[in-house]
Formats: C-alpha cells, structure tokens, sequence
C-alpha cells in the first residue's frame, strides 16, 4: 500500500513537471512568433529618400508593385504630410502602378514613407510632369475679303497658358509639304478662341488648308506642341502676276555645278525678292531660298548635278504680298552636249570643242581670256580657235537655245610649245671612231620617250641615258628622238663613220675663248714665277728670305687674278647663252631655227658651266695661299727682328770683353816692365842673367832659388 502512494506520488510529480516543460516551451513559442512578427512588421513598414529639387517644380511620383496597392505618404523639406489623394494636385491608379501628380513641388530633399505588405517588389520613380494642352477642335469660315475667320477649343488640366501659330499649309496625302505663317499671338487653357487670319500675301494655289500650332512652356522651359489641321481648304487666285520668263536669265554650270540666276530686267516696284530653287517635279520645299533687298537682283547657288531638273521661282514681294512671280524650269540633261576636248595641259596652239545638239540650233559664245566669238552649232561637229603659246588661259562656252536660259563648259588650259631638249657628251654630229660599239651617252628631259631609230630607250628619273650600239663598215646615221607629254618633239641625227683606222672624233664643243684665257693665265703664272727667281738671285745677302715672301705673294696675286678674269669670262658667256633661249628668244628661236641649234646652245652652256669652276678653284687656291704667305711673312719679320736684337747685345758683350782684356793685358805688361827695371835674378849654376820673374833657368832650366 505504501509502495503503490508512492508510487502515485512519483507520477504525480512527473505530471507536473512535464506541464512544467510544456509551459516553458509554450512560452518560448509564443515568444518566438511575437519576436519574428515584429521583425516583418519593421522590414514592411520604412523612410527613405524620394528625390532632391533644385527649385519648385512640376513632378510626377510613380509606384509600381506586384500584389496589393502599398500604403504610402510622402513628406517635403518643410515637414508637410501628403497621404490623402487630396493632398497630391491628381492621383491615377492603373494595374500595378499608381501615379502621385505634385504641383509646384517646393526644392529640397523629399522623403517617403511606405508599406510594403505583402509586395514582394517596390519601385519608386520621378519625373517631370510637363502639363499637355488638347486641341479638341479647329474650324475655319469661308475666305471673305482676304481673311478667314478660326475657332478652336483648348484645353488642359488647368488654365494654363499657351502661345499659337497658325499656318497656311498644302498637303501631300496626310503629311505638310509646305506652310506659311499667317499669324501668331497667346491664349488660355479651357477659354474661348476665335480670330482671323489675312491671307492676301498668299501666292495663287489650290487646297490650301489651315494649321494651328499650340505650344506649353514649362517652368524648366521645355515645350509641348500641339498641333491641328483645318479639315476644310480654300483657294486663291489673283494675287500673283507672272512675270515675263525671257526677264529671267539662268546660266548653268557644268563645270563648278553651280547655278546663276539673274533678274535685272525685271522692273517691278517691290520691297524685296524672294528666291526659291526646287529640285524635282512635285518638290514643295526649295533646296535654294533666299530672301534679298530690292536693288539686288542676282545670285548663285551650288546644285547637285546627278539629280533630277530645277524649278526656278523669283518672287517680287511688297507689304508682304507676291506681286509677280518669275518662274523657269531648268532640265539638268537637256540632250545637247557641248565639250571642250582640249587637254588642260597641251603643245598645241589650237583648242576645240566638241558638240552634239540634235535637231535644236544651239547659240554659243566661246571666250578665250579676253577675246570672245560668237557661233551657231547644228547637229554635231567641232569647233576649232586659236589659244596664245606659253599661257595659261581660260577657255569658256556659254550656250542655249531657248530665251533666257544658258548652259556653260569651261576649262583652264596651259600650252607650252618648248620641245625636250638632247644633250649628248663629248659626241657631236659628224663624227669618226675606230671602234664597232659606240657609246652615247647624255641626258634628257625627265618626262620624255626617248626613241633610237624609232626604238624606245630606257631613261632615268633624271633624264640620263645609257645607249650602246653596233656599227657597220662605212656611214652610220643615227637618229635620236625624244617626245614629251604634250606631243612636243626633238631630233637628232649624228652621222658616224666607222673605220679601224682614223680619229677617234672630233670632241665636243667648246665655248670661244678658252684657249686665249688659258694663254694668258699661263703667261702671268709664268711672268710671276721669273720675277720671283731674278728677286731672289739680286737681293742682297740676309734680305733673300723677306723677297722671297713678297715675290709669292705676288706671284699669288698674279694667279688670283687671272682665275677671276676666266670665271668672269665663263659666267658672262653663261649668261649670254642662257638670255639666247630665255622668254621671247626661245620662241624665236624654235620659229627660226631647227631644234639642232638649240641643243648646240644648251651644249655650250652646259660646257660654260663646267668650265667656270677651273679658274675659280685656282683663284681660291690662291687667295688661301696668299693669306697663308701674309701670315708667315709678319711671323717671319717678327723672328728676324728678335734675332738681330740679340745679335746686336752679343756684340756689345763681345766688344765690352775684348776692352776689359786689353785693359788687363796693358795693366799686366806694365807691372812687369816696373818688375824688370827692379830687380834681376842670376842662375846660380851656371850664372845667366834671368828675369826677375823667372823661377828656371832660361839657359840650365835648373830651379833658381
């Protein structure tokens, strides 16, 4: 019994416990859920920025979610509340977005405030919010006396305001190929409009129609355009007379693809013209406008030539209305061709054009610098006229078969008539050798076809040439030939006589005078060097070396002269060479004489021009040594005087020795004659008088104590 109480008891006590636990975990549950509630309500429920203004402005605030509309309010810089849809200036609500509209939203930083639910995604969006005006209709009255009276509606979300344009406009299906502005002004949103509008300065037309412009400005300055178009249309007629087409004169250029237009014979009293230049049958906006005072009456305009043919249309205008109207089609391929053959760069002095005109008869006038002559083309031919050698002119044809209306070709062609030149070394036209193979060998112009015997040869970029040929026994006549791009031609023919024995040839030739000139170089070289040597052989002994400099400088001067007086010679003959085929002289020259005299010229020149540098090169060489001469002879001088200085002081030494020796010497020879007259010494062997100076006996030669 006892065992079973206790046993009751242990249960009892394990019940509790378990409900115990039970509470414990029930407690932490709940806990658990309040806690992970609280977290989705505070990720649900947030502030953040929305957008940052610079100054008031119309905005719109779009939100875009996937489930359920959010709960949002937004605050501004100043601490105001929007919530409510009245609060905002409209509120739009569409499938998962909504549209918050703000009118003059203040600057600063705006913040929102917003509930998610149970969105998954949320995005917050800012936009201008530019204001539209509606045009609901536009209706015009029939045309009375010139003017045409409109009604509109407007409207927009507000009284806003609103500047119009109206137009006259022609139509091409639904699009506008061409308006006019009749009248312009401003107006309010939601209000009444009706106005007239003046249509005289409209030029005679079919279906015109009306069109008018409404544009909104925005406080950020952009506008909004509306635009609506009448749909009824009106004529006019009598407004424009036309004018006379043969006062109207087109030229078209083929050359510069240029267009000039030319009124001056009109005479209409007028406040200005106004130019227009269509491209194309149905063209309604010119590829060409201008609008030009009354006393101009000309212009030029570039055009595209591969495009389809010009509509010409000048308009007088006064008080802003057409008064004449001056019309001209231009076809831009007419079926009439008119070219100028002649290359820009010819040898010929005769020019021609081509032509092809059909069955029309085709007025032209051709013009060559300063000369023009007129001339009537038919069918087709050519024509042909003289153009001045070594010019350069402009050559211009002006056509047409109609009042009015002209066509021009021009071309600026440069003739030039000088045949390339053929410069041959050291060969010239008649001439002998002993060998077979002959070497020519010279050069020509750069640009030319050089021909042997009618055979092409190779040249250089310089002109230079290389041309080694075979001889037969006997007469050899060989023909060079050089051609230039211009059809200017050269020959020469060099006769050649071939034999194993004779002259090798005859040498080039030479300019006159260089063998007078070498003589008389030679002869002062000469007449220099034996006054040298007579100096040198007269002069006296210890002058020898200061003749010897100045005869070299003399005979320096002498060489220094003569090679001035033969480059003197040479470039002198060198210019007279070059003034013979220079300018007129030249044309002369090709008029007058064969082409072989004026390589003759060019040989001798080329000749002059090498020559020249002989004799200056000598007198250089000269001068040089001269200057060398002048130096060595001031060094030479400077040495010498030195030299004699101390020459002269040695002698003065030598001199004051040879006086202070024969004063000693006289000094001494009269202390021994006082010795002598003193005292005598004897030898004491042999008892010979001695004198007193004596030591030895002169006559024993034993010592005399």
């Amino acid at each position: 019994m006892k065992r079973r109480n206790r046993m009751e008891k242990q249960n009892t006590v394990c019940t509790n416990r378990k409900k115990y636990v039970l509470q414990l975990l029930l407690i932490f549950f709940i806990s658990l859920v309040a806690v992970h509630t609280g977290e989705i309500r505070e990720v649900q429920a947030a502030r953040t920025d929305l957008m940052t203004l610079e100054g008031e402005k119309d905005v719109v605030v779009i939100l875009t979610y996937d489930k359920e509309l959010p709960e949002v309010s937004m605050t501004d810089p100043s601490g105001k509340v929007y919530a409510a849809e009245s609060d905002f200036a409209a509120v739009q609500k569409g499938d998962g977005a909504v549209y918050y509209y703000l009118r003059n939203a203040p600057g600063g930083t705006w913040y929102i405030d917003y509930d998610k639910k149970s969105n998954s995604k949320l995005e917050v969006h800012v936009m201008p919010w530019y204001q539209e005006a509606e045009i609901r209709s536009f209706a015009m009255e029939a045309p009375k006396e010139e003017r045409i009276k409109v009604r509109a509606e407007v409207t927009a979300e507000e009284n806003i305001g609103y500047a119009y344009y109206i137009y006259a406009v022609t139509m091409q299906g639904e699009m506008v190929d061409g308006k006019k502005e009749l009248k312009s002004g401003s107006g309010t949103a939601n209000q009444k409009f009706e106005t007239e509008v003046d249509i005289s300065s409209l030029p005679d037309g079919e279906k015109y129609y009306l069109q008018m412009d409404v544009v909104v400005t925005d406080p950020d300055q952009t506008e909004l355009t509306t635009s609506a178009v009448t749909a009824e249309s009106f004529s006019v007629k009598g407004h424009t007379v036309k004018g006379d087409g043969a006062k109207l004169r087109t030229v078209l250029d083929y050359t510069d693809s240029a267009l000039e237009i030319d009124w001056s014979s009109a005479e209409d009293s007028c406040d200005q013209w106004v130019v227009g230049v269509f491209q194309g049958k149905d063209a309604k906006d010119p590829i060409y406008s201008e609008q030009m005072e009354r006393d101009r009456k000309n212009t030029v305009m570039n055009i595209d030539l591969d495009g389809e043919d010009l509509k010409v249309e000048v308009s007088a205008m006064s008080g802003g209305k057409i008064v004449a109207k001056y019309e001209r089609t231009i076809m831009l391929d007419p079926g009439v061709t008119v070219t100028i053959d002649t290359p820009e760069q010819t040898g010929s002095t005769t020019a021609e054009v081509s032509y092809d005109v059909g069955d029309k008869t085709v007025q032209a006038e051709i013009t060559v610098g300063e000369k023009s002559q007129k001339v009537q083309l038919e069918k087709s031919g050519t024509a042909a006229f003289e153009i001045a050698d070594m010019e350069t002119q402009e050559i211009t044809v002006v056509y047409g078969w109609e009042a009015g209306s002209f066509y021009r070709v021009s071309k600026r062609i440069s003739t030039d008539v000088v045949p390339p030149m053929i410069e041959l070394y050291g060969i010239g036209e008649n001439i002998r050798v002993e060998e077979k193979v002959l070497s020519l060998s010279g050069k020509t112009d750069s640009d030319a076809v050089l021909k042997l015997d009618g055979k092409e040869q190779k040249i250089g970029k310089d002109g230079t040439f290389q041309i080694s040929l075979k001889l037969k026994k006997g007469e050899n006549q060989i023909t060079l030939t050089a051609a230039d791009p211009l059809g200017n031609q050269t020959s020469r023919t060099i006769l050649v006589q071939y034999q194993k024995e004779g002259t090798k040839g005859e040498k080039a030739p030479t300019p006159g005078g260089f063998w007078i000139l070498g003589g008389t170089f030679l002869t002062a070289f000469l007449c220099a060097f034996l006054m040298g040597i007579f100096g040198i052989v007269s002069g006296r002994k210890g002058g020898n070396i200061r003749k010897i400099f100045a005869v070299a400088k003399g005979f320096c001067f002498c060489g220094m002269l003569g090679g001035l007086v033969g480059s003197g010679w040479y470039l002198y003959r060198y210019w007279k060479l070059t003034e013979k085929i220079s300018g007129e002289n030249l044309t002369g020259v090709l008029k007058a004489a064969p082409v072989s005299d004026l390589t003759k010229v060019l040989e001798q020149r080329q000749e002059c021009l090498r020559l020249l540098w002989i004799p200056a090169i000598a007198a250089a060489g000269f001068l040089i040594l001269f200057i060398l001469l002048t130096i060595g002879g001031k060094a030479i001088r400077k040495a010498q005087e030195r030299h004699r200085e101390k020459a002269e002081w040695k002698k003065a030494q030598r001199e004051e020795q040879k006086q202070k020796k024969k004063e000693e010497k006289e000094r001494t020879q009269t202390q021994m004659s006082g010795q002598e007259k003193g005292k005598e010494r004897y030898c004491p062997y042999c008892g010979t008088k001695n004198s007193p100076t004596s030591k030895y006996c002169g006559k024993c030669g034993k010592l005399i104590e």
